[in-house]
């Protein structure tokens, strides 16, 4: 997304089989782009609820990413 970059099909999570189809594009490209990063035991958690440290940081990477 950034400057036209193509998003990869390659996310390295351990728990790529749990993303949903639909979300498949969004979590490599916010990979990708260094929005978010997932956990340190290389997963990205679905279907765990994001702390407000976790969302603010989120905001933040977002608002750094569009400078």
């Amino acid at each position: 997304m950034n400057n036209g970059a193509v998003i990869s099909s390659y996310t390295p999570y351990q728990d790529n089989n749990e993303v949903s189809l639909w979300a498949c594009a969004g979590v490599d490209l916010v990979s990708q782009e260094s929005i978010m990063k997932g956990y340190p035991n290389q997963k990205f958690m679905t279907k765990r609820d994001l702390t407000r440290e976790e969302a603010a940081m989120i905001i933040y990477n977002l608002i750094q990413w569009n400078k």
